[in-house]
């Protein structure tokens, strides 16, 4: 930064000329500007540092740089920059100040002394600019990389996860079958599969928080979705919360992926958490409401209808009015599942009285909810007629599958991987009725297998399988050219019924 001498500015009308227009070029300019004297006494400031700082200008002036910054919990920044002055006489980085009513802020801060005649430092000029929102911008950025790591290893884990529970319902089904005479071997089976169940569901909840899961929209009904979750609700808000839920009457029914509304309630329980670093109360509420429509304020901006609501309200320190009209990445993506589902999600927010967060779904009471899942697979047919080539990299997954489909009537093949299955159809020369493949595996995948298969096998049915969640996005596109699917992991009767479906298609 080069040195700048206030005896070599021009006299006369000329130095009047630049001096006003000096003074508007800093009144009107977005940055703060100030001026100290050579020991950091505040001479002026102009309006855009009383409007970034919140220290009027009459306050300001005759007070330390030191003081107008504030004291901050981290001062080595602070401590960095006046070594850096008085060592170079200058200084630019960024620290983070303190607003006249208490709140912090990140600025950008340069800092320029102004020389003498005799080449000493009589005054330093300072610019700043306010770069919280691009601070916060960045945090952000940073923040959805580590989800996307987190949601990448997570991903991954599920893929294993889901073929260790898949192999342990399919085995707990086929075991069932056979214990119709001994109830108490029978019992003890039963609780294996229900544990199994609740490990799969947890597995869902935990690609939920991490946004990857593949999305089947189905009826449920989201009072026995909110108590299903009230564990992990409650491990999320943490010891020094009390969970308070309030079940609500009439019609619960909501169709919508249950991962994306385990998804929501996530984040919307986190949310309320962060507000409460030293412990408080959630609350969750449940209820079934008519909305009318119109301009009430108090109402979201839906049709008219029935709507299922869920109200999540915290008594933390809420958030200032012009900080809470910017969602997080957790409340955007809630804000989006929920706008896609033809709901709404409401922020109800005030300093210091806790927040709420209420969403508006529409009621599907009219619909029929999933039935849950049934333990008995219907009488296998008197001689298999169709046949199933059944390619899984998983051994344990594939063997159990195999009985399942056996059992369930089918000829069945099995194959490790792409190229195998490859190899036995160019041999044996068959022909199969449905290609039920996994979606991810070593050398092919299951949709280039396909389409391999489908020159010599046109008429033949293709169901794939999968439990890599991070493939979301994938299955998704599958599903929207008609590609039929079935997530890991699966019952020996969802199974067995998707099968009889995808055969039945023309």
């Amino acid at each position: 930064m080069g040195k700048t001498n206030i005896k070599s500015l021009p006299d006369g009308a000329r130095a009047d000329d630049l001096r006003r227009a000096w003074e508007a070029f800093v009144a009107q300019s977005s940055e703060a500007m100030l001026v100290t004297d050579a020991k950091g006494i505040v001479e002026f400031v102009n309006p855009a540092f009383v409007k970034i700082s919140g220290h009027a200008m009459a306050d300001a002036v005759g007070k330390h740089l030191k003081t107008l910054h504030g004291q901050v919990e981290d001062k080595e920044p602070h401590l960095q920059m006046w070594r850096a002055l008085e060592k170079d006489g200058s200084w630019k980085g960024q620290i983070t100040s303190k607003r006249a009513d208490g709140r912090l802020y990140t600025e950008e801060c340069v800092i320029s002394p102004l020389h003498d005649g005799a080449g000493k430092i009589a005054h330093y000029i300072v610019t700043k600019r306010d770069m919280t929102h691009e601070h916060q911008l960045e945090q952000l950025f940073r923040h959805s990389q580590k989800m996307e790591a987190v949601g990448s290893l997570m991903g991954g884990i599920a893929h294993d996860f889901n073929n260790l529970v898949g192999a342990i319902l399919g085995h707990s089904d086929l075991l069932l079958e056979q214990l119709s005479d001994a109830p108490a071997l029978a019992k003890r089976v039963e609780a294996i599969r229900d544990a199994a169940q609740k490990t799969a569901q947890i597995t869902r909840q935990l690609l939920a928080f991490s946004q990857r899961q593949q999305s089947e929209p189905r009826v449920m009904d989201l009072n026995v979705h909110l108590q299903e979750m009230m564990d992990m609700i409650q491990r999320l808000a943490g010891e020094n919360i009390e969970v308070d839920v309030s079940i609500g009457d009439g019609d619960m029914q909501i169709k919508m992926d249950p991962g994306y509304l385990d998804q929501v309630i996530v984040n919307l329980v986190v949310n309320a958490r962060d507000t409460m670093p030293d412990g408080g109360k959630l609350n969750l509420e449940t209820a079934s409401v008519e909305l009318a429509g119109g301009m009430d304020p108090d109402q979201p901006e839906l049709a008219p209808g029935v709507y299922v609501m869920l109200s999540v309200r915290d008594n933390g320190t809420g958030v200032p009015e012009n900080v809470g009209q910017r969602m997080g990445l957790g409340l955007a993506a809630a804000h989006g599942i929920i706008r896609q589902c033809g709901g709404q999600l409401v922020l109800r927010r005030q300093e210091g009285a806790g927040s709420a967060c209420v969403v508006y779904m529409p009621c599907a009471a009219d619909a029929v909810a999933a039935a849950p899942a049934a333990r008995e697979v219907k009488a296998p047919p008197k001689a298999a007629t169709q046949s199933i080539l059944l390619v899984e990299d998983e051994k344990a997954l594939r063997e159990m599958t195999k009985e399942m489909l056996a059992r369930a009537g089918y000829r069945v093949v099995c194959a490790a991987d792409g190229e195998d299955a490859l190899k036995f159809c160019e041999k044996e020369v068959a022909h199969f009725d449905l290609l039920f493949t996994d979606m991810v595996m070593p050398k092919m995948s299951g949709i280039a297998l396909a389409e391999r298969l489908k020159k010599s096998m046109p008429k033949m049915k293709l169901l794939v399988m999968s439990g890599y969640a991070q493939d979301a996005k994938f299955h998704q596109k599958l599903l929207s050219q008609g590609v039929n699917f079935i997530a890991k992991p699966y019952t020996m009767e969802h199974l067995t019924r998707r099968v009889r479906e995808v055969l039945r298609m023309p």
